[in-house]
C-alpha cells in the first residue's frame, strides 16, 4: 500500500469517527512537533526511568509478552 493510499484510508476512517475524545487524541497525535533534527529530548526524570528499566531487564526482572497475556487472562478469569 502506498503512502497516498494509506493516508486516504486513514482520512476516510477519521471522517467516520464521532467520538470527540478519540478525535481529540488523534489531533494531539498528529500535531506533535518534533525538533528539526527529529530527535526528542528527554528530561532527567525520563532518562532515570529508562535507566531503571534497563537495569531491571539486565537483572532478569521482567516477564515475556506471552506471560503477561497469560496473567491478564487469569485476572479476567478466562
Amino acid at each position: 500500500m502506498s503512502n497516498t493510499e494509506l493516508k486516504e484510508r486513514i482520512a476516510a476512517g477519521i471522517n467516520k469517527l464521532e467520538d470527540k475524545a478519540v478525535l481529540e487524541q488523534l489531533n494531539r497525535f498528529v500535531n506533535v512537533e518534533l525538533p528539526a533534527n527529529g530527535l526528542m529530548h528527554l528530561t532527567e526524570a525520563q532518562k532515570k526511568s529508562i535507566g531503571e528499566g534497563i537495569a531491571d531487564i539486565e537483572a532478569g526482572n521482567y516477564i515475556t509478552h506471552d506471560e503477561a497475556n497469560k496473567q491478564i487472562d487469569e485476572w479476567l478469569n478466562k
